[in-house]
């Protein structure tokens, strides 16, 4: 999967550095999913007495991975999981700092892992099928790859509406930069925005006990708005590809607006946006 020609792969290459940049902040930011993923996937909330292993799949730099793996103890085993090599590296050295020695990194496409069948006891993936080449055989896959009776569960973006995080900045850029609405077929962050999309995918796989619920949290960190507009123009990768077309002069107004539509945000100690996501989760019969 990690095919030069592939946008996928090309966009998430060139965001990797930028998300290692901002990891303090986007750690703080996306923590409060981390919970309802393990509830969903039914992780224990405690450590594992026994040898218990999960899978995190399109982990990225490893946030996921080494919350649960904190969680469980040494007994569990977690892998990491992600198709870029820069993003797996990052988790790699972050293993190294955190003396992690519970995860593993390994670079693999969600499509085709190596694992060996029913040897999973649960997986989590955060923001990640969105983007999969075929989420239906994803998840083919991680039913294939669990033990009978364990779950995975997967949180995607709610609409855009629901999410001023993405919104505030979206809507000013749109008057700079028009383009045509996102295919919600194709891989982008509101593929499976609409409720019943991805549980339908799921339901069409052997797994079982399919469950779709709307999660609601604060995207919330201690920094002012120059860092937040820098941590947002920089993690994504069309925000970045369309802020290239501006001038200096387009991108100083660009960033001005943006702070008068966040404004309502923000205070004294930092920002905090409602946002909206759903978790998908099912069993492996």
């Amino acid at each position: 999967m990690n095919d030069p020609d592939n946008q996928v792969f090309i966009n998430w290459s060139e965001s990797a550095a930028f998300w290692d940049k901002h990891r303090d902040a986007r750690r703080a930011m996306f923590q409060p999913i981390i919970p309802a993923l393990c509830a969903d996937a039914r992780i224990p909330d405690s450590q594992a007495a026994n040898s218990y292993t999960v899978l995190d799949e399109a982990a990225g730099p490893g946030d996921v991975s080494f919350d649960i793996a904190e969680r469980l103890g040494p007994k569990a085993t977690v892998w990491c999981t992600d198709f870029v090599p820069a993003m797996v590296q990052i988790a790699e050295r972050t293993a190294l700092e955190r003396h992690a020695a519970n995860v593993h990194c390994r670079q693999c496409a969600a499509e085709d892992l190596p694992f060996g069948s029913n040897s999973v006891d649960a997986i989590v993936c955060r923001f990640g099928v969105m983007f999969f080449a075929d989420p239906f055989m994803a998840i083919r896959e991680a039913v294939r790859v669990l033990k009978p009776g364990c779950r995975f569960s997967y949180s995607v973006w709610g609409t855009r509406d629901a999410n001023p995080f993405h919104h505030t900045v979206q809507d000013v850029l749109d008057r700079y930069v028009p383009g045509p609405a996102a295919d919600l077929n194709a891989p982008g962050a509101y593929r499976f925005a609409e409720p019943g999309k991805l549980a339908a995918i799921a339901h069409g796989t052997e797994a079982t006990d399919v469950r779709e619920r709307i999660f609601r949290f604060e995207i919330a960190a201690p920094i002012a708005f120059d860092q937040f507009f820098e941590l947002r123009t920089e993690m994504s990768d069309s925000l970045r590809d369309k802020l290239r077309w501006m001038s200096s002069e387009q991108k100083a107004q660009f960033k001005e607006e943006v702070r008068q539509n966040t404004l309502r945000y923000f205070t004294s100690t930092g920002f905090s946006f409602p946002a909206e996501v759903l978790i998908v989760s099912g069993t492996a019969a």
